[in-house]
């Protein structure tokens, strides 16, 4: 059996065994010994060489009786070296016994802050028995299918009328949000644990060796033939992303823009906060499918998928900017928070970036240009933002549209902005006489007036406040 079906068998099993044991539970030892187990199991079936190195029975052997602490009193430790004799295992497979504390730190560091990097490591070996099928069609409309699903469940859970009509037409109860991304995060924390990918260390000792040597280097395969995102499979996937895209696009016109009464039971206000986060998601998404497959210069074969991957990138700049607007409604209905100001800072930042994807591919820039493109478009925002009182417009926003919101305004929240939150709070005192505004201007008064005692902390906004 190809080793990548034994993985993915593996890691499917694995998210199934999670979800039975900790989705909506309380976590416990028995359950963490079970996956714990299951998973050291799952290693044993993929990997040979488990049980033809003794230290690495010796570390399984250890994970299993750290596997009876968890069952006798799980704690911080006992859950911590669990990860970590399993991950040494790991790194022993691949990388042979290592004798440095150094690497065996390193080694763990990567394999547990990021492991998310293995999956889009390893993707390429994953899909590459599907290569072997007789007609590149097939593993066209079948990358396709599933990338198209994809987006299909990230709209349902950013669209409630396409949750409905996916409810309608399935029968069945759609997957809610928080166990997608449960799912997600168990694939792809299953993964990094099976994944097969060689050290790159051990390849460029190998060529240097090689070098060292004077044997003449191998002759570069061609790399269209390991090539997953052929211009074939390209353009039927963006069709098929183009048309999944095009209903969502038609229905913010209608509802979110044509301001058309919405289905009964649902306000816009549970339209627009729902839709905003999963939206910008579903944009990045698309982004890193366009970085993946136009990588490259311009060619003559990719002149069909440039029209789709225009459509498709026009479509996710509209998303972007519907976002926007979900996020407008819906602090216009709940308030302004740091963390509403900095979504609509992050869905800025999104809808330039996709704008520099469809200039690079335009003008067949190099990636070069594009991340340098992006990293002063951040800079710039993030300059802009230095000379701007986030907290104080927040304050001023939330006193000045009180009237127009359906929660009351949050005194204890104006006061944890600090200072400059103070006039703000001046006028909810006197104008509009609100419950607890005066005394959190007295709190935060003598803050202020501490602060303006000792010349070391002046700043011209305190100075302008201060009585």
């Amino acid at each position: 059996m190809f080793k990548s079906q034994k993985q993915i068998m593996c890691v499917m099993l694995l998210t199934a065994v999670a979800d039975f044991l900790f989705y909506d539970q309380v976590l416990g030892g028995v359950s963490l010994s079970i996956y714990n187990l299951m998973l050291l199991v799952c290693i044993a079936f993929c990997e040979e060489k488990f049980f033809q190195n003794k230290k690495i029975l010796v570390l399984a052997l250890i994970n299993i009786t750290l596997m009876m602490a968890n069952v006798i009193h799980t704690n911080f430790w006992s859950v911590l070296l669990c990860v970590l004799s399993l991950s040494s295992i790991m790194m022993t497979i691949k990388l042979g016994w290592l004798d440095n504390a150094l690497d065996w730190i390193s080694g763990w560091f990567f394999n547990i802050l990021f492991f998310i990097f293995c999956v889009l490591d390893d993707l390429p070996e994953c899909m590459q028995w599907l290569k072997k099928l007789p007609e590149r069609n097939i593993l066209g409309w079948l990358i396709g299918v599933v990338l198209s699903a994809v987006f299909v469940g990230l709209f349902c859970l950013a669209n409630p009328i396409i949750e409905e009509w996916i409810t309608y037409v399935t029968r069945i109860e759609v997957v809610s949000e928080e166990r997608f991304l449960f799912w997600l995060l168990f694939v792809i924390a299953s993964w990094s644990f099976m994944r097969l990918s060689k050290d790159r260390r051990t390849k460029r000792e190998e060529t240097q060796t090689q070098i060292h040597k004077d044997v003449e280097p191998p002759i570069p395969q061609d790399k269209s033939q390991s090539q997953i995102f052929t211009p074939q499979t390209t353009v039927i996937c963006l069709r098929m992303f183009n048309i999944v895209f095009a209903v969502q696009t038609i229905l913010d016109i209608i509802y979110l823009w044509g301001g058309r009464a919405l289905p009964e039971g649902m306000t816009y206000a549970a339209y627009a906060h729902r839709g905003a986060y999963p939206l910008v998601f579903t944009v990045l998404l698309a982004a890193a499918f366009v970085l993946i497959t136009f990588r490259k210069k311009r060619s003559e074969s990719m002149r069909v998928a440039r029209f789709w991957v225009y459509m498709w990138l026009t479509q996710n700049v509209f998303l972007v900017i519907s976002s926007l607007l979900r996020l407008d409604l819906y602090i216009e209905m709940y308030h302004l928070t740091r963390w509403r100001i900095a979504a609509l800072i992050w869905m800025g930042i999104v809808a330039v970036g996709l704008l520099l994807i469809l200039i690079r591919i335009v003008k067949d820039y190099s990636n070069k240009w594009l991340i340098n493109s992006n990293f002063i478009a951040v800079l710039c925002v993030f300059y802009i933002c230095a000379f701007f009182n986030i907290d104080a417009y927040i304050a001023n926003y939330n006193a000045n549209n009180m009237e127009n919101t359906e929660i009351f305004v949050d005194i204890n929240y104006l006061e944890s902005l600090g200072v400059e939150s103070l006039p703000a709070l001046r006028m909810l005192a006197k104008e509009k006489n609100v419950s607890g505004a005066a005394q959190a201007v007295q709190r935060l008064q003598k803050k202020l007036d501490r602060q303006m005692q000792n010349w070391r902390s002046w700043c011209y906004f305190n100075a302008s406040i201060s009585r």
